[in-house]
């Protein structure tokens, strides 16, 4: 063998090897270009001339911009601004200026002053197979005569994960086992044909972990409810997958193992203790 083809030999593998590592690498990569969505949500904001970005809500607006009521979204990004124009002249120019793509959700009084708040939620479409719901939830506040608050929220809630992610094709039974729970005695269920199924589809179907902002998974009363170990396992009794979930938290996520890999945390809401408690 010539040296010219011991060089392109090694030159061979290395491609190989580069595009083996993108392949792997590529669900990161797409759960970066998830990761800055919000910023492509802000930038579709109708922002009114003169309007100046905050780093905090304005001290005078009286606890209305500072946190939101209802449901929370897992990924919520928001920013301030301070606007040198009447109230009415602002809402007037944020609704005329709807983004293209979006529609209205929502366009109504808010918070405890109806007179001098304005809240307008604009859906966007969903990014297939990436991110289910996009959303900019504005805010607008009268600060004074000739003075308005603008806080603009970008949520989004990202769909199903890689197939990577999810449960091997492998699964023939689930094994819950859930520990003593004060004065409940710990038990075992053990799941197979159609419920096992209908019990792997709802995991697969968990969103990846995203929340961050700690003040929304203090809202409310905890879930309550004792911990959750979950085994999947093939016919011949081989452990495949685990996940350990812990309902008593609305925003503890869910550990989640396959072939004894660590995969990103999944999302597990207070709703879904009724498919937990059900299977």
């Amino acid at each position: 063998m010539t040296r010219f083809a011991i060089v392109l030999g090694a030159l061979a593998l290395v491609l190989s090897a580069c595009a083996g590592a993108q392949r792997a690498a590529a669900p990161m990569h797409r759960r970066t270009g998830a990761a800055s969505e919000p910023e492509r949500l802000f930038r579709q904001f109708p922002l009114p001339p003169g309007a100046v970005r905050l780093t905090t809500a304005p001290r005078a607006y009286g606890g209305e911009l500072g946190y939101r009521l209802g449901d929370w979204d897992p990924v919520d990004h928001h920013r301030y601004w301070r606007l040198r124009m009447p109230f009415a002249a602002a809402v007037a120019f944020v609704s005329s200026h709807r983004p293209a793509s979006a529609r209205t959700v929502a366009n109504r009084p808010a918070f405890r002053r109806p007179a001098a708040t304005r809240e307008l939620e604009w859906s966007f479409p969903a990014i297939p197979h990436l991110i289910a719901t996009r959303v900019l939830d504005v805010t607008l506040l009268k600060l004074s005569r000739h003075t308005t608050a603008i806080r603009v929220d970008a949520k989004e809630i990202w769909s199903a994960r890689p197939r990577s992610e999810r449960l091997p094709a492998g699964v023939r039974s689930v094994t819950i086992h859930e520990p003593r729970w004060f004065k409940k005695p710990a038990s075992t269920r053990r799941l197979s044909g159609p419920a096992m199924l209908a019990f792997v589809r709802w995991i697969d179907g968990l969103p990846v972990f995203t929340m961050r902002d700690s003040a929304a998974c203090s809202f409310g009363p905890p879930i309550g409810g004792p911990r959750e170990l979950l085994a999947f396992r093939a016919a011949n009794g081989r452990l495949l997958a685990w996940a350990w979930i812990e309902p008593s938290s609305r925003c503890t996520p869910v550990r989640f193992y396959v072939h004894g890999h660590q995969q990103p945390p999944l999302e597990f809401s207070v709703m879904q203790t009724r498919q937990l408690g059900a299977s």
